[in-house]
């Protein structure tokens, strides 16, 4: 099959590409190798997400995302790139289920968050266990709250986490906190927030929803939520060799969102970013989607 354009990727990033691509009459097709929605199906309740004041279901927000595609006749498939080549101006992806042949590609590809790997994680997902302050921060309203994490991305969350929770603490494997000094400058001010260093979760507790975490020294903490913060691992590792990645992984691009190849670009969370939110991820892959057109139309 051959396309004007391929969407790698079916998050918030990768269905916005797609509808734009769409919307400018190219012959697009959009692959994701799971849900649509990406990470963002994993959220229980989409609070800050605009136009939803009373926020929305990840996964139904992702669906109708998908949905959308339909309208502008954009082709979404369930398949897994393994490997991208390219011969003169055409790409040519191998994927679990074929091979398709394309002019541009836009790489939404995103990230996967660090697990703890635990026992009751995967259990309490979306039930008390979360990966995003600025998703569930409202759901901690005058509740106990632990956070796993010591560097940049903890502290960074737990600052605003602490406006609503009533206690917080922090589960810090290393021997003090890693975050840049102005971080810690911050987190000082903040009163209700309690460090653990050099401990661990071993388990979370709970019957219907998150009730203690317990930790490697045996103690257990009353918890209402458990957010974890230990970094993100980006879906690039079927790119190397293809696009330029930062040591981290991460697609580095310009502004414009395009990477080194030409008539590759790349928007979200797979790339060097700063900010994971899906606002983000759709602006971004809305420019992407627009400099793919004016390049190949």
């Amino acid at each position: 099959m051959e396309y004007d354009a391929v969407v790698i990727g079916g998050g918030p990033a990768g269905l916005t590409a797609g509808m734009y691509l769409g919307i400018y009459k190219l012959k697009t097709i959009v692959l994701e190798k799971g849900v649509p929605g990406g990470q963002l199906s994993t959220t229980q309740n989409v609070a800050n997400y605009p136009g939803f004041p009373h926020g929305i279901n990840g996964l139904e927000l992702g669906d109708r995302m998908s949905k959308q595609l339909k309208d502008f006749s954009v082709e979404l498939k369930a398949t897994e790139v393994t490997k991208i080549t390219k011969k003169g101006k055409k790409f040519t992806l191998k994927t679990t289920t074929g091979t398709i042949t394309t002019k541009a590609i836009i790489i939404c590809s995103g990230a996967q968050y660090r697990r703890l790997k635990v026992p009751g994680e995967d259990k309490f997902l979306g039930r008390g266990v979360s990966y995003c302050a600025t998703c569930d921060a409202i759901f901690t309203k005058g509740k106990n709250v632990v956070v796993v994490g010591g560097g940049n991305s903890a502290v960074q969350e737990t600052i605003p986490l602490s406006k609503y929770a009533k206690k917080i603490t922090m589960i810090n494997i290393a021997n003090e906190l890693t975050a840049e000094p102005v971080l810690l400058d911050e987190l000082k001010k903040v009163k209700n927030v309690k460090v653990i260093n050099k401990t661990s979760v071993q388990e979370i507790i709970g019957d219907k929803k998150v009730e203690k975490v317990k930790l490697n020294n045996g103690k257990e903490i009353p918890a209402d939520m458990i957010f974890v913060f230990i970094g993100l691992t980006p879906a690039t590792s079927f790119l190397k060799g293809f696009v330029e990645l930062s040591e981290k992984g991460f697609i580095n691009v310009n502004r414009n969102y395009e990477t080194n190849v030409e008539n590759v670009w790349a928007a979200g969370d797979c790339t060097k970013n700063k900010i994971n939110q899906a606002t983000i991820a759709v602006g971004e892959a809305t420019i992407a989607a627009f400099n793919c057109y004016e390049k190949i139309k």
